[in-house]
């Protein structure tokens, strides 16, 4: 955990921020906002600091800056989500406060004349033409910062940082669709983007509708497949379990192993289905178990609690990330929904509904301005 401590030392109308003084990791910082102006650092304000400090460009001894060490941040993946979840949604319930930044695979898609960004955009006509962009592209990344007050100071908090990488689910009927767009690829390889954690290891999440339809499914046993070289590979599978279930006896068991990611559950799923006299499982190396049963033993072990094939266990999987964010909508920390408002819903009624603590870097930065001229 690091340790933030923020002071007042002075009063100035024209640099606010120059009259503030921050504490990191012990050290003192007196001019720890430079890398808010321009020239200093080498991000944006604000919105690039999870970058940069994976990519650790501020150097610890620079004299004037603040801090950032790759130890602050957690690197969380599908390989190591159900892992840290528990104290993932631990942290969350007794942080003060969270700060949230993401990366898309796209930002603007302006199909038509019509959709054309203009200074004159009122709010509602702005959100109109980003809605559409927003259904296209998909989220790549998300930085999540939580802030808790320190018992022991009132200007110091302490922060939780992880760093998500999310990538949507191809499972049983799901599979999404979405789009790059070049400027934004180019954007995210400057910088050090992981595109093969991103594809490979990104952590699943579905919205509402999905996952009604996967409960469905689940809950009435009908299985269908939308990837098609998962179906290759089942091909293969069940022909050689078939051939194998033949030969066994009861108690006897097949591994198979190499099976990837959420596939784990769909390849039990397809077996059972298909042969009425096996049993699979998971064992602790992330291999399919196949056992020879009988078809008593098959009802027992249907039923009982111990079936990591589960309804609740499978769509808990395969939500991922979404617990993550219903977890803050829990907190009262954040107010987030997973679907964007349309037709002829009013933005600000949306917003002010939605996230009734929303705070802004320029509210901030206005907030420090009207306390100085006080």
């Amino acid at each position: 955990m690091s340790s933030i401590k923020i002071e007042r030392v002075g009063r100035t109308k024209t640099r606010p921020l120059d009259n503030i003084r921050v504490e990191w990791a012990g050290k003192s910082c007196p001019a720890a906002f430079d890398w808010l102006r321009p020239g200093v650092y080498p991000f944006g304000p604000c919105s690039d600091v999870k970058k940069a400090r994976q990519m650790n460009h501020v150097e610890p001894e620079v004299e004037g800056v603040l801090i950032w060490k790759k130890g602050n941040m957690c690197e969380v993946t599908a390989a190591n989500f159900q892992l840290l979840y528990p104290q993932i949604k631990e942290e969350i319930g007794n942080c003060d406060f969270v700060a949230i930044d993401t990366e898309l695979t796209g930002l603007h898609s302006f199909g038509s004349p019509t959709a054309q960004l203009s200074l004159f955009d009122n709010p509602q006509e702005r959100y109109d033409k980003l809605r559409p962009s927003v259904t296209r592209f998909t989220v790549s990344q998300i930085g999540l910062s939580l802030f808790t007050q320190q018992s022991d100071s009132a200007n110091g908090v302490d922060v939780l940082c992880y760093n998500f990488y999310l990538f949507p689910p191809s499972f049983g009927p799901l599979d999404s669709e979405f789009t790059f767009q070049a400027s934004s690829c180019s954007f995210l390889a400057k910088f050090g983007f992981d595109f093969k954690k991103f594809f490979r290891e990104g952590i699943p999440y579905l919205n509402e509708e999905q996952e009604s339809r996967l409960q469905g499914l689940l809950a009435a046993g009908s299985w269908t497949l939308s990837n098609s070289t998962l179906k290759d590979l089942l091909k293969v599978l069940i022909a050689d379990v078939s051939e194998w279930v033949v030969q066994a006896q009861e108690g006897d068991s097949l591994t198979l192993s190499s099976i990837p990611g959420l596939q784990i559950f769909e390849v039990q799923l397809v077996l059972r289905r298909g042969l009425a006299n096996i049993w699979t499982e998971v064992n602790d190396q992330s291999e399919v178990v196949v056992h020879k049963v009988s078809y008593s033993r098959r009802t027992q072990l249907e039923n009982s609690v111990r079936d990591g094939c589960r309804v609740d266990l499978v769509l808990e999987a395969v939500l991922g990330f979404t617990r993550v964010f219903r977890d803050l909508v829990k907190s009262n920390k954040s107010e987030l929904t997973l679907e964007e408002p349309e037709g002829n819903a009013d933005l600000s009624s949306v917003i002010k509904e939605t996230l009734p603590s929303l705070t802004g870097y320029d509210a901030l930065g206005l907030f420090i301005k009207a306390q100085e001229e006080k």
